[in-house]
């Protein structure tokens, strides 16, 4: 009896080693959900209700809460069904499909100058030009800069108006850029939350993303 436990506890010990992480090559692109978390402008924000936190007329500690909010809203992934019928919803999506070698375009010098900017299939070329073609299936993040105003909503989204999508200010990702993630089956992300630009009309990347096919022209009305 002693071998085995002594021989389970080495293979425990082992486990644990082989499965060990580095975490000098860890990088936590997430913020932590709070009622200061940043939402869409028509959307509702996060909210944090405490039911209980205490000692109980029993003795023993016990903590409850409540919590709600927009899908939308802080660090999150946008389900193709969130602009295409009948495609993935977040369950669907295979694993397989948020793993990948990731690469970083760095925009920071384009968006100081323009919150406005889109990342370009040029700014994807110039970075292949020095890092060597952009694996399949890799995930592409888009270095923005803008986590720097995380905390500051009218500098994150341009405007703090509730409501408001027509003064939007932020980084984004272009069509043609869009396209050519789709074409040659890479994925990009971005350190922004959103994709469109601060118009956020036609929604075209992320209609393209989800696998929308418009038969005739988009509307420019804003959902």
């Amino acid at each position: 009896m002693r071998t085995l436990v002594a021989a389970s506890f080495s293979l425990f010990v082992c486990a644990l080693a082989a499965h060990a992480l580095d975490e000098t090559k860890l990088v936590d692109l997430t913020y932590s959900f709070s009622e200061d978390t940043h939402h869409w402008p028509t959307a509702k924000p996060f909210h944090l209700e405490k039911v209980a936190e205490g000692r109980t007329p029993a003795g023993y500690w016990y903590s409850s809460y409540n919590y709600g909010g927009s899908e939308h809203v802080g660090t999150h992934m946008d389900a193709p069904f969130h602009f295409a019928k009948g495609k993935w919803t977040t369950e669907r999506i295979p694993l397989a499909r948020t793993i990948g070698p990731g690469v970083v375009v760095d925009i920071r010098r384009k968006t100081e100058k323009n919150p406005d900017y889109l990342l370009q299939v040029e700014d994807v070329r110039a970075w292949e030009k020095s890092h060597g073609r952009v694996p399949a299936g890799a995930i592409v993040l888009t270095h923005t800069g803008w986590g720097k105003f995380w905390g500051d909503r009218k500098r994150y989204f341009g405007t703090d108006e509730p409501g408001n999508v027509t003064d939007l200010h932020f980084p984004g990702l272009s069509k043609a850029a869009a396209e050519l993630s789709i074409t040659v089956h890479r994925r990009i992300s971005r350190s922004t939350k959103f994709s469109e630009r601060r118009t956020y009309r036609s929604l075209k990347t992320s209609r393209l993303w989800s696998g929308f096919r418009p038969k005739a022209r988009p509307s420019s009305r804003c959902p």
